[in-house]
């Protein structure tokens, strides 16, 4: 690069450099007019008073909760029955020879509400006063609350009985009635 070519670059670095700008400037801003208020507000609803001292709501119990508390007395029933390979969810006026009948004990509240909390069952008593046991029926589990009481075929017509114990409370005996 030669002497002159030299000094023009410099020159024209130095007339960018040295030459006016433009300068802008920003203007503050100003925010835009409210709409105007309204000389009147709308009408809502009357404002009462609270009261002094402020009431407050009693929960009552919900009669349908879940029960609860000690054991007032035990039922004992039939949940249901098998029959002919049928099922039904429902005790019967009478069983036939031939069915397994499905027991319960059910420990209940002053209320007659089924209790959750209650000790183990403490025993079953199912007999018959004619029938006998073994050849005309038998029954398993008797150790749980719910034991099958089985009726043999070629079991004469009669009745079993049984009744449950929980808590020292014992049931009232359900009665079976046997038909041929």
């Amino acid at each position: 690069m030669g002497r002159w070519s030299r000094w023009t670059l410099v020159g024209a670095l130095l007339t960018f450099a040295c030459s006016p700008h433009t300068i802008t400037e920003d203007l503050p801003f100003t925010p835009p007019t409210p709409p105007p208020a309204q000389a009147t507000p709308p009408p809502g609803p009357p404002v009462s008073p609270a009261p002094n001292p402020r009431p407050t709501a009693t929960p009552k119990p919900d009669p349908t909760s879940a029960p609860s508390g000690q054991v007032a007395y035990v039922t004992s029933g039939v949940h249901s029955y098998l029959r002919n390979g049928k099922l039904y969810r429902t005790g019967a006026s009478y069983y036939l020879p031939g069915d397994a009948i499905y027991l319960n004990c059910t420990p209940r509240n002053a209320q007659g509400q089924p209790v959750n909390n209650h000790g183990p069952i403490q025993g079953w008593k199912i007999y018959s006063t004619n029938l006998k046991a073994g050849p005309d029926f038998y029954y398993t589990d008797t150790n749980s609350f719910t034991p099958d009481l089985h009726i043999q075929l070629g079991c004469p017509p009669g009745s079993v009985k049984a009744n449950c114990t929980v808590d020292g409370f014992t049931s009232k005996d359900h009665v079976m009635p046997i038909q041929n």
